[in-house]
């Protein structure tokens, strides 16, 4: 088990709109950190990029509209610090607890196909 943010969402939305003006913020909650299973180029790859072969995934949105019936997932990790996840295209704050996992590509995929994304050549640039 790990842990996000304690705040209530109320405090999450008023702390990030003024700690990350300007940046994509979504606040999640029974989220997973998901830690790819990837062959060596891929990794290679991702980290010439400056990316992590992590991505996360929560099942609960709190006061934006990103994200489906199914729950939202990211791109691969830029950065990981405290309760913020951040990817390329969105900074994730992790309220509430959440976990860690281990997934192969394969898995994610099909998570990210669940969640709405295709998970062919956009879901590699992610």
């Amino acid at each position: 088990m790990a842990f996000g943010s304690g705040l209530d969402d109320e405090q999450l939305l008023q702390a990030a709109s003024e700690m990350f003006a300007g940046q994509q913020v979504c606040i999640v909650r029974h989220w997973m950190i998901i830690q790819v299973g990837l062959d060596l180029d891929a990794k290679r790859l991702l980290k010439s990029r400056g990316l992590k072969p992590v991505v996360m995934y929560a099942n609960t949105v709190v006061g934006a509209p990103t994200g489906n019936e199914f729950g939202v997932l990211s791109g691969y990790q830029r950065c990981f610090e405290d309760c913020f996840f951040q990817s390329d295209e969105m900074l994730f704050v992790l309220a509430g607890r959440g976990s860690c996992k281990e997934a192969d590509e394969q898995a994610v995929r099909a998570l990210a196909r669940r969640c709405g994304i295709d998970p062919g050549e956009s879901f590699d640039r992610r």
